[in-house]
């Protein structure tokens, strides 16, 4: 395939992952027919089927559609997971987050080693099933999650309607958006480290290896060092290392930097998957703190819909761009056609950037700034940068009417 090609179907099979909303809001509103670790086990449960009958199909357009539909339920499944550390996580300060993001680097981490070892085993598909149904009995263990819904005047949807329709929640969709929407260059790395470089299939095995472990160190470090740091210092300095990275990989393609291609893929995949989390994880520590007690899967899953939806327009916009410069299925590209390419990628990740620090400034008020680790202080006063009382929080969010509904997690 060539990287349009890549790109094209790879927005495809993750384009379940950008309508998480309606998963969380299916969720939230049956959880007293269906408890939460039962819509997680029938999750993987349709996800292994879906595995289980690639087994019987090799032509693109089946294993397309498979896959597609094993995101869906793998997606409906990751809502449900989220709904739980988002009612576990409230007031923590990052710690159950980053923890909880850690341990999911380490699950992502053998499921490579897994894949890695199975790839040309001629039952490899019925294997990623049964590895499925393990997680689906598994979250059947899940014990004593609360399944009242919202006790409220107003629909459910209505209600949801009224939260999100908040400015500054509208605002803070935005960041996320901003944050992924920019082009990147996956695809063309991918497919000159294959053509050009001839770098096996065992290469990319380990290079995915190496950057769940960066991951996971990353999750650790934020969680020891970085939950207390000003958002707008990781911001600038995780994408200042981003911008680093992205001009090293122009220079690696064009033949300008000379490094063993297996040694320049698993560096790349340390330090960008070590920077990207450490970036990203701020945000999900605000998504966590903007959802509500009750609608914690409707709303985390529409923040992380956002974000998602942004990958796949990335995506669609790097096979745009590189059919535009040229860029195509062959090794024999215009080094200055690649020059455009990394050049506005940069553009655009510079004009995101800037609109993401703009808009966070009136963000930051009804989420988290820095709090005093020795104190359970949240929400901070721009002005007097003394904690906000209750009622002041609750003006924050006028016109918004929630019931608040207990959900008992502690003993998962």
């Amino acid at each position: 395939m060539a990287p349009a090609e890549i790109a094209f179907y790879g927005g495809i099979i993750a384009f379940p992952w950008s309508i998480k909303p309606l998963y969380g809001l299916i969720s939230d509103n049956i959880r007293t027919i269906a408890a939460r670790r039962h819509q997680i086990a029938v999750g993987y449960c349709l996800s292994g089927l879906c595995f289980a009958f690639l087994s019987f199909f090799s032509d693109i357009t089946s294993c397309i559609l498979l896959t597609t539909f094993s995101s869906f339920f793998l997606g409906f499944s990751d809502v449900v997971q989220d709904s739980i550390m988002v009612a576990r996580s409230k007031g923590t300060d990052g710690r159950i987050q980053s923890i909880a993001w850690a341990f999911r680097s380490f699950g992502s981490l053998c499921g490579c080693i897994f894949s890695a070892a199975f790839t040309f085993h001629n039952s490899r598909f019925a294997m990623i099933a049964l590895v499925h149904f393990f997680s689906s009995l598994t979250a059947l263990y899940v014990k004593n999650i609360n399944n009242n819904t919202i006790s409220t005047n107003m629909s459910f949807l209505k209600n949801f309607c009224s939260y999100i329709c908040n400015k500054k929640i509208i605002l803070f969709a935005m960041v996320l958006f901003l944050y992924s929407y920019e082009p990147s260059d996956g695809s063309i790395v991918e497919y000159l480290m294959i053509r050009k470089f001839h770098v096996p299939p065992a290469t990319f095995a380990f290079s995915d290896m190496v950057a769940y472990v960066s991951l996971m160190l990353s999750s650790i470090t934020f969680n020891r060092y970085l939950r207390f740091v000003n958002i707008y210092h990781i911001i600038i300095v995780t994408n200042v290392i981003a911008f680093v990275i992205i001009i090293s990989r122009n220079l690696f393609i064009t033949d300008v930097l000379k490094i063993p291609p297996s040694f320049f893929l698993y560096l790349n995949s340390f330090i960008g998957a070590f920077v990207g989390q450490i970036g990203f994880l701020p945000f999900i520590i605000l998504s966590t703190q903007l959802s509500p007690v009750g609608m914690e899967g409707t709303v985390y899953s529409f923040f992380m819909a956002v974000s998602n939806a942004a990958s796949i327009i990335s995506r669609e916009l790097s096979g745009i761009f590189t059919n535009t410069f040229n860029i195509k299925n062959s090794i024999n590209f215009e080094i200055a056609n690649m020059n455009h390419f990394y050049i506005l990628c940069i553009m655009l990740d510079l004009l995101g950037l800037i609109g993401l620090l703009v808009l966070l400034k009136y963000i930051l008020p009804i989420t988290t700034a820095p709090t005093d680790p020795n104190t359970n202080d949240v929400y901070e006063n721009d002005e007097t940068k003394e904690p906000l009382s209750a009622s002041e929080e609750e003006q924050e969010l006028s016109g918004i009417q929630l019931s608040v509904v207990e959900l008992n997690d502690s003993e998962i």
